[in-house]
């Protein structure tokens, strides 16, 4: 997560050093790393075998506090 976090930290120093809009970068900063960070598990629940689904699903609901 820290790796994320720098790489898309960086880019966004570049972004603003272009002079780019800050408020623009921030959103594209957050975006990014969002993304970023819930890409893999997002896709290991996609791939989940059907007969152990629901628990993955109960284990990720608790792990994010998820409603």
């Amino acid at each position: 997560a820290n790796y994320i976090k720098e790489e898309t930290l960086r880019r966004a120093y570049k972004r603003l050093e272009k002079g780019q809009d800050p408020k623009a970068v921030v959103e594209i900063m957050l975006h990014q790393l969002t993304q970023k960070l819930m890409h893999t598990p997002t896709v290991n629940l996609r791939g989940v075998a059907p007969d152990v689904a629901e628990e993955k699903i109960v284990l990720a609901k608790e792990l994010f506090n998820l409603e």
